[in-house]
């Protein structure tokens, strides 16, 4: 019995894993997006300055949030909805 236990574990711990060949394994460490390559940069340069000129205190922000008409008003009054 617990020899089918295990054996029943080790394809449920397995199922999860794929061989992959050696193209897409270069493919997935080099991705094709070119931003992505100097990603350390594009976020010291770009989003830092954009998140700390855009910032605003957390209990304004709820207070804001909260006296609005719906989550989307208040989306494209305080912010933007991904």
């Amino acid at each position: 019995m617990s020899g089918r236990v295990w054996l029943t574990l080790a394809v449920l711990l397995l199922s999860g894993c794929r061989i992959v060949s050696q193209q897409p394994l270069v493919e997935l460490k080099n991705p094709p997006n070119p931003q992505m390559a100097n990603i350390d940069q594009v976020w010291q340069q770009k989003l830092v300055p954009q998140l700390t000129a855009e910032a605003k205190p957390l209990a304004t922000l709820i207070k804001s949030l909260q006296s609005a008409k719906g989550f989307d008003s208040a989306c494209q009054s305080y912010g933007y909805r991904s």
